[in-house]
């Protein structure tokens, strides 16, 4: 028989697998926990301050690279994991402006030569998206061949990234540079490592979690599981598994009082959304938008209560229900010690009125 977990016993597992209430470096945690979703530039960044002492995030990007990681969507992660991500033959190309095909913008000839004018400039050293266009524009490329070359959602700079030729620096200006030479890993092999990865610092999780984390067929991500000594726990009626954490877990810390998550923060993005205990239904509009938007989170004894957001130099703390007088003090000078030392002229709490 599974042994029966409560809920607030996984809270407590998964906050300190997840570093949230165990902190430790930079690269430790990018890589534990498949990367950092990093569509948002700043999000990588919250998310490691959440999880990192700060001493440890004055070069929080040393090591790590931007690309496209799990779920093909952007994510930080370290330089060393290229090769877990890095598949030419899983590269779908689906539309035409993110490869050398033809498309209503630039033709196929004409994208191969920015190819080459991007690659061979970056052998000189990074260089950041507006230079790279700078280059191509010099070279004669067009307002309309920019739109397929620099498209916002893609275009050469995404073909070459999924291919390995190029990454983005995680940190600063975010330029882009020649990845280093790497071996790719077999994808089979390199599911296997990220999957390990996912039932040692997610778990314990369900396989409908799984598959909506690695946006796998739940058949195809139940035979991965298979290859991996898992363990079972019952809650609330429903399977879930993990593999043993790295130091026992002998006595895990109580479940944190206040918490800032950032945007598409891997405690959101690594289960169900419908079934996320961290989630209360009520309030996951309030976080997950229409447009596929996960907003930076506030979570309160180990509930999403609110979500944040910082704006020329402005905090915004913004409350789903009313809070008393002596908890909403208490997010306030979470608030402070929090993004203390980011210069922030204004820091505010909305209370609720609901």
């Amino acid at each position: 028989m599974p042994e029966t977990l409560s809920i607030p016993q996984w809270k407590q597992t998964v906050l300190y697998r997840q570093h949230l209430t165990n902190p430790a470096k930079p690269l430790d945690v990018s890589a534990r926990l498949n990367g950092l979703q990093a569509q948002f530039a700043s999000a990588p960044y919250y998310a490691l301050k959440a999880r990192c002492e700060p001493d440890g995030l004055s070069d929080w990007g040393r090591g790590l690279v931007r690309s496209y990681g799990v779920r093909g969507t952007l994510h930080t992660f370290p330089e060393a994991d290229l090769p877990l991500y890095v598949h030419p033959d899983m590269d779908a190309s689906l539309r035409d402006m993110d490869s050398l095909r033809d498309d209503a913008h630039a033709s196929g000839a004409r994208k191969g030569v920015f190819v080459r004018i991007i690659l061979e400039s970056l052998k000189d050293g990074p260089k950041t998206r507006q230079e790279l266009k700078d280059l191509c524009a010099h070279a004669g490329m067009t307002g309309a061949e920019s739109l397929s070359v620099f498209n916002a959602w893609g275009g050469l700079i995404r073909l070459l990234a999924v291919r390995g030729r190029i990454c983005q620096e995680a940190a600063g200006r975010g330029r882009y540079r020649l990845c280093p030479p790497f071996e790719i890993m077999d994808r089979e092999k390199a599911a296997l490592v990220l999957a390990r990865r996912y039932f040692t610092h997610f778990g314990p999780a369900s396989l409908r979690d799984a598959s909506y984390y690695f946006q796998k067929p739940q058949a195809r991500m139940s035979r991965i599981m298979d290859q991996l000594p898992l363990r079972e726990y019952s809650m609330d009626g429903v399977t879930r598994y993990d593999l043993p954490g790295e130091d026992g877990e002998s006595a895990l810390p109580d479940i944190s009082d206040i918490l800032f998550l950032a945007g598409f923060d891997q405690l959101l993005l690594g289960f169900q959304k419908k079934a996320n205990p961290f989630l209360p239904e009520k309030h996951l509009r309030g976080i997950f938008t229409m447009t596929g938007i996960i907003h930076p989170v506030l979570l309160v004894s180990g509930e999403v209560a609110g979500r944040w957001n910082v704006n020329a130099g402005k905090l915004a703390v913004t409350l789903f229900e009313p809070m008393k007088k002596r908890r909403l003090a208490q997010v306030e000078r979470a608030a402070q010690r929090y993004f203390g030392n980011e210069d922030l002229r204004k820091i505010s709490v909305v209370n609720s009125k609901s």
